[in-house]
């Protein structure tokens, strides 16, 4: 998880938000897999989604975005 993150999550935290994370990397054993993210998310069902990525990975994260917004009606 990128430091950003990281410090964005650990402010929430200490405002007493509970805060999960999902880390999609082929490295980490989660690959992108569109199906897969939404099922995660869907089971959590969060009031709000933060995305953070890497310039190259901006078209995936985009389809995650629509799709998290579009079929599952959670801000992002």
């Amino acid at each position: 998880m990128s430091i950003g993150i990281s410090y964005v999550a650990g402010t929430l935290r200490r405002a007493g938000h509970e805060v999960l994370a999902l880390h999609v990397s082929e490295l980490m054993g989660y690959p992108f897999v569109l199906e897969r993210i939404l099922a995660d998310v869907r089971a959590v069902a969060p009031g709000l989604v933060g995305i953070s990525s890497g310039y190259n990975l901006y078209p995936e994260m985009r389809r995650v975005i629509e799709a998290v917004e579009g079929q599952l009606g959670i801000p992002v």
